[in-house]
């Protein structure tokens, strides 16, 4: 698909510029760190140098805001619950390929993640990469 093609496609018709995809390095890390892990998440399918950036995201904060935005209106007693859940923990792990700054998990008292025999592989990963 041409450049052309995709500035169309995105709005219609008038021309876009990416502007923040422009700035040094440095300030989109200082933007990118102050992202609560679900927005980060996100810009990953804004482009191919975004993907990298959120697979290089050294900030994983499993917190109750991010426990909110998970299980916004779903039944937390329903076991699917619980393996989307560790599901999206996992597959954030899996994606980080850079180092981890910062882990914190938060566990819901109404939640049982403790019962889940990955979580200590979740652990696992954060001391590897702390070196």
């Amino acid at each position: 698909m041409s450049s052309d093609a995709k500035t169309r496609r995105l709005d219609c018709g008038t021309a876009a510029v990416d502007r923040i995809s422009n700035l040094p390095r440095n300030i989109i890390d200082l933007i990118f760190d102050c992202l609560p892990i679900h927005d980060a998440a996100r810009t990953s399918v804004l482009s191919k140098t975004w993907r990298a950036l959120w697979g290089l995201y050294p900030n994983l904060v499993f917190d109750e805001f991010f426990f909110d935005q998970l299980l916004y209106d779903k039944d937390e007693q329903d076991p699917n619950v619980l393996l989307e859940v560790t599901r999206t923990i996992s597959d954030i792990l899996l994606v980080n390929r850079g180092p981890i700054l910062k882990f914190h998990l938060f566990v819901p008292d109404d939640l049982p993640l403790h019962q889940y025999r990955h979580m200590d592989l979740w652990i696992r990963k954060h001391i590897k990469s702390r070196g």
